[in-house]
């Protein structure tokens, strides 16, 4: 399953990045959440529950701040431990 996710044709290259600590490109990361946000909005307008509306954007919410915060200082600490291997 990882080999294949990996070679995947449509999100391989962002997966193979995460994994060798590349940032996600900042276009990559709009459309990411563009699509989320559109997808989330939709399910909230069709649902009649309010706690669900709420649940879903506490989901997006947490999304978001992991793409925008959290994943570039992973992935800059990932770099940093990379280089260190390396000048050893």
């Amino acid at each position: 399953m990882h080999r294949w996710l990996l070679s995947n044709r449509l999100f391989g290259q962002y997966l193979r990045n995460m994994e060798e600590g590349v940032d996600m490109p900042l276009r990559a990361k709009i459309s990411a959440l563009a699509l989320l946000w559109a997808s989330l909005a939709f399910q909230a307008s069709n649902l009649n529950s309010v706690p669900l509306a709420v649940l879903l954007s506490a989901i997006g919410i947490g999304v978001t701040i992991y793409l925008v915060k959290i994943l570039p200082a992973r992935l800059g600490r990932i770099r940093k431990l990379r280089a260190a291997d390396r000048a050893l």
